[in-house]
């Protein structure tokens, strides 16, 4: 029977201040269920414990239940049937196709952000290595320069290579074809009948001392 909101707003308040205790034993009843959902349920739970389906397809069945007995009590019945169960199957299966679309794009958000994270990871990564190879280009020119300068002639390229760490013989042609390119550094083929064929050096007149850092 239909109260006005002031009476109902009264009841409430008097069970409020009454407490449970006036609704006096409460007798639990089991709702029947039929076979179809309690053996889908049930597998669900076992494949859940065994590791193989997630939580939510066994939280789904549940949810496939509860939405079954709601259908049987709007139709009148108390448990539900296989024609219930078999109805909420449509209901489900809206409710799945939703929750894929929503995994998939959650999926393609963290791939996109993935791949965003590491193509900065990537240009960092090179922005250090171009920084490392500069630096150390710079120490081998400067090594380079003062070998050259301490001889009193042309230096041998393989003389040249000895008086150099293991690393700035690495970068000894870029750092030599900068030097010479920048005429800090005179190179010349080594003369025919004077030893094996390659590269002497020499610094150029008026190098400066104070070339490069190392």
């Amino acid at each position: 029977m239909w109260k006005p909101p002031d009476e109902i707003t009264t009841a409430l308040a008097e069970v409020d201040a009454r407490g449970l205790d006036q609704l006096g034993v409460i007798e639990l009843v089991t709702m029947p269920v039929c076979d179809a959902a309690r053996d889908a349920i049930d597998r669900a739970a076992v494949a859940r414990h065994r590791r193989q389906a997630s939580a939510l397809d066994a939280h789904a069945l549940l949810v496939r239940e509860k939405l079954a007995a709601t259908l049987g009590a709007f139709l009148g019945r108390f448990g539900v049937t296989d024609r219930d169960w078999e109805l909420t199957a449509h209901l489900m299966s809206v409710s799945s196709a939703t929750r894929r679309a929503v995994a998939d794009e959650l999926r393609q958000t963290e791939e996109q952000r993935n791949e965003a994270r590491g193509q900065a990871e990537a240009r960092r990564a090179r922005i250090v290595a171009n920084a490392e190879d500069q630096a150390a280009t710079a120490q081998t020119e400067h090594r380079i320069m003062t070998v050259a300068r301490d001889h009193d002639d042309w230096i041998a390229e393989s003389k040249l290579r000895k008086c150099l760490s293991k690393k700035q013989r690495g970068y000894f042609p870029e750092a030599v074809e900068c030097l010479v390119k920048n005429g800090d550094l005179e190179a010349r083929d080594t003369v025919p009948g004077h030893g094996p064929p390659g590269t002497e050096y020499r610094p150029h007149n008026g190098w400066n001392q104070d070339i490069g850092q190392g």
